[in-house]
């Protein structure tokens, strides 16, 4: 009896064909790739055959000697099923596949974990109901308590959204407390995004769409990071006006320039395994090390040719009410033009390295993950990543990812970075795109008028993705591809986040049905859990030693580590202690 590993399943070859047979398999995750032989049968012979269940399968019969094609099918087999494939006596029959034990639910535990995480929810918020009840706290004569922990909440929530709002009241034309409802929704979408990485970095419970997918494509765990850069501009837009306010340009850019190297160290620090790792093979890009740069240019930009939101007295200085009209419904990007044409030159020049670079023995442009399993096993051999590889190859070295997730299926053998340098560029451009959306919010006062920006811009940026992809995973002109951080990826990732936004902004401070709790208290310490989580990444309570390697226990384990640190960030926000960096 063959004892299956997770997301795999077996499948019980019989040749029913006169002469010997091979039998090719493959999974369709890797395009255009060969199928490769996992078996030899002869006349009356029988395998057994592990096969992944996590995508569907190509399965091909050829006889040996002749290579004659018998039979080629696609089957989507599932967890811990067993099948079996009966190769027909002649030629002319199809192949059949059938069960002989039903696969699991791989998904089930998914379900259960909502419905436990649903059912905490509604209880807590009927403990919070019945707790505010007079009846109750006569009852309990935690009368005073209540009152002085409502008092102590108010205060902590004006202290902390008065610290994210830079931006004085005078010029705002706001009051106190629609400025702070504003930015609580970016700590939301902040807090939301670092929780779901969280989850994400514990390893999602092996679940595919919590992992990257191979190249190119799009699961729930490529969101997170350009929803991070994204907010990270969002928030720059009011913070930098704020410092402008306050100090002179030239403190501006010194900030910018220590925050920037502060991101990086901290990155590189978390890289070197907290000092246990050897420094003459430490990575040097990541996650953080990606935000700083994006930081640091963008914070350039914003510094030196970066508008303010004009008076109404040099609006009016347009004579023609028409242009009057045009100017005032586009006056957050015409103000900010030289910003924008600075960022389209980065987006060019990304451009023009990734289609035009000539790349030693692999086609100029070249998008694919190479590898011998596609073309004649030569062509692409040491092509992975095209132009973006082979400049992180050439500058990094052996200071890159060493063993990236396409060596599974397509069989790669060199190194390859998804936080490498040319992706870079685009992430400056994400970041920009998330500062143009807290320039909206400078600009514009009224909800409705945020928040229908807000959408076209969604609805641009997801035009223009599907453009470039052409709707398809593999065939379009840049398909969209985490590990490439290409131009389709990040249009498709900032439109979700623009309507992202638009809900958060929408829920926690248009119509307040949601406070943002527990995720704006995430987002008030994001770098410490992120920073935190990955030093104590295997330690106890968050890593459990010896735990099943099956989807039920794995998510629990995750789920258990990332509420964990919810709870840190709640704990940390009641006390009022934050990490800024």
């Amino acid at each position: 009896m063959i004892d299956l590993e997770r997301d795999t399943a077996l499948l019980h070859v019989t040749n029913a064909y006169p002469t010997t047979v091979d039998v090719l398999l493959q999974s369709s995750d890797c395009y255009k790739c060969r199928l490769v032989p996992v078996a030899s049968l002869s006349n009356g012979g029988t395998a057994d055959v592990i096969t992944d269940t996590v995508y569907p399968a190509n399965i091909a019969v050829v006889e040996q000697n002749t290579s004659l094609s018998l039979c080629s099918l696609s089957y989507h087999f599932g967890e811990y099923g067993h099948y079996v494939l009966n190769i027909p006596p002649h030629e002319t029959s199809p192949c059949e596949i059938s069960v002989t034990q039903d696969p699991a639910d791989t998904y089930l535990a998914i379900w259960v974990a909502c419905g436990v995480y649903a059912v905490l929810v509604l209880l807590f918020n009927v403990f919070l109901w019945v707790r505010r009840r007079p009846w109750f706290t006569k009852l309990t004569c935690w009368q005073n308590d209540v009152e002085d922990n409502e008092t102590q909440r108010g205060r902590q929530s004006q202290d902390i959204e008065m610290r994210s709002n830079s931006t004085p009241e005078s010029e705002q034309g706001l009051t106190e407390k629609k400025a702070r409802e504003r930015l609580r929704s970016l700590d939301t979408f902040r807090g939301l995004c670092i929780t779901v990485m969280l989850f994400v970095n514990f390893g999602g419970g092996g679940y595919w769409i919590f992992q990257h997918p191979t190249w190119n494509g799009l699961t729930i765990a490529d969101t997170v990071f350009p929803w991070f850069v994204f907010i990270m501009g969002t928030s720059m837009a009011l913070s930098f006006r704020g410092m402008r306010k306050r100090t002179s340009t030239r403190r501006v850019v010194f900030r910018v320039i220590t925050r920037s190297a502060k991101l990086f160290l901290v990155g590189f620090f978390l890289n070197a395994g907290h000092g246990r790792n050897d420094l003459g093979t430490v990575r040097v890009p990541g996650v953080l090390q990606r935000l700083s740069i994006a930081y640091l240019v963008s914070g350039f930009i914003e510094c030196f040719v970066g508008k303010e939101r004009k008076s109404s007295d040099e609006r009016s200085r347009l004579t023609n009410p028409t242009l009057q009209k045009i100017h005032n419904a586009l006056r957050d990007i015409v103000d900010n033009w030289a910003a924008w044409l600075l960022h389209l030159l980065i987006l060019v020049i990304h451009l023009i390295i990734t289609f035009l670079l000539p790349v030693p023995g692999c086609p100029t442009g070249y998008l694919g993950p190479g590898g011998p399993l596609l073309g004649d096993g030569v062509e692409y051999l040491n092509c992975t990543g095209g132009a973006a590889g082979y400049i992180d190859r050439l500058i990094l070295g052996s200071h890159m990812y060493q063993t990236p997730t396409v060596r599974v299926f397509y069989k790669t053998k060199v190194a390859f970075d998804p936080e490498g340098i040319l992706g870079s560029l685009t992430t400056i451009f994400n970041c920009f795109l998330g500062l143009q959306a807290g320039k909206i919010l400078v600009y514009y006062k009224e909800h409705s008028s945020r928040i229908i920006r807000w959408g076209l811009w969604a609805v641009l940026m997801g035009l223009l993705a599907t453009l470039l992809c052409k709707g398809t995973q593999n065939d379009g002109w840049i398909p969209v591809n985490k590990n490439l951080w290409s131009l389709s990826y990040v249009l498709a990732l900032c439109s979700m986040a623009y309507l992202l936004l638009a809900l958060c902004y929408l829920l926690v401070d248009v119509k307040k049905w949601w406070s943002g709790w527990p995720f704006y208290c995430c987002g008030m310490n994001s770098i410490l859990l992120y920073a935190g989580q990955n030093i104590l990444y295997d330690y106890f309570p968050f890593f459990w030693r010896g735990v099943p390697l099956t989807h039920p226990h794995l998510l629990t384990m995750d789920l258990v580590g990332t509420t964990l640190w919810v709870i840190i960030a709640v704990y940390l926000h009641h006390i009022k202690f934050y990490v800024k960096i």
